[in-house]
C-alpha cells in the first residue's frame, strides 16, 4: 500500500484529536471557547505500508506545509489509544519534516519551526532522532510573552535537549534617592536556556541595562 500526494501542493488535513491549547493570556479574557482550534495543514505525503500482517513496515515521509499543530494529544484521548492499537505490530522507518510555514503550538509556545524527526522501530521500542529549530515565535513565561530569538530542540535516541534565547522589551522605573519615580527607561529582558536535557532546564534572566 502506498500513499503519495501529486505535485508540489499538499492535501488539506484537519486533526481534531490534536487540539491547539489556548494561550494563558487569552484564557484570562473569557474568550477561549470562541477561538478554540484544532491542528490543521496541507502536508505533502510519500509513505508506504509493506510486508506481511505480523511484520509490516511503514516507511517514507510527511512534509508539513502550511501547518499549525500541537502535540501530544490530551490525556485520555480515545483517538491516541485507537491509533496505538492499530500500529502496535508495525515497524516504523518514517520521517516527519517541516515545510513551508510550519508552526508548533502548545500552552506556552507558538513557534515557526524548521527541521525533521526520524522514527524507527515498533511503537513499544520506538527510537526518535532529529533536530528542530526556530527563530520566530513567542514563549509565555509567568504570564509574559517573550519573542524567540533562537531555539533548538534536539532528540538523540529518545533523549530530548533544548537550547533557547528569547527577549522582551520593558519599561523600567527610574527612582531618585528617596525612592520616588522620576522617569522611565527602555530595557530588554532576555531569558536564556543553555543546552540541557528536558527536565534539567535552568532558565537565566538578564537585563541589557543591568547585565549583572
Amino acid at each position: 500500500i502506498t500513499g503519495k500526494t501529486l505535485g508540489k501542493k499538499g492535501v488539506k488535513v484537519f486533526v481534531p484529536e490534536l487540539p491547539i491549547p489556548i494561550n494563558p493570556l487569552i484564557k484570562t479574557t473569557g474568550f477561549e471557547k470562541a477561538i478554540g482550534n484544532i491542528s490543521f495543514g496541507e502536508p505533502i505525503i510519500n509513505v508506504s505500508l509493506k510486508g506481511k500482517k505480523d511484520n509490516l513496515t511503514f516507511s517514507g515521509y510527511v512534509q508539513l506545509n502550511k501547518t499549525h499543530f500541537s502535540y501530544p494529544p490530551p490525556k485520555g484521548s480515545e483517538g491516541s489509544d485507537f491509533l496505538r492499537s492499530l500500529t502496535k505490530n508495525v515497524n516504523f522507518d518514517f520521517e516527519l519534516r517541516t515545510g513551508n510555514d510550519t508552526w508548533y503550538e502548545n500552552d506556552l509556545t507558538v513557534a515557526n519551526i524548521d527541521g525533521s524527526l526520524k522514527f524507527t522501530g515498533k511503537p513499544s521500542k520506538l527510537t526518535v532522532n532529529g533536530k528542530i529549530s526556530s527563530s520566530r515565535g513567542t514563549v509565555n513565561y509567568i504570564y509574559h510573552n517573550f519573542t524567540i530569538k533562537q531555539a533548538v530542540f534536539e532528540v538523540i535516541k529518545n533523549d530530548c535537549y533544548l537550547e533557547a534565547t528569547a527577549e522582551k522589551a520593558v519599561d523600567t522605573k527610574v527612582l531618585d534617592k528617596a525612592g520616588k519615580e522620576i522617569d522611565t527607561s527602555k530595557d530588554t529582558i532576555q531569558i536564556s536556556i543553555d543546552r540541557a536535557q528536558i527536565g534539567r532546564i535552568a532558565p537565566r534572566f538578564t537585563s541589557w541595562n543591568n547585565p549583572n
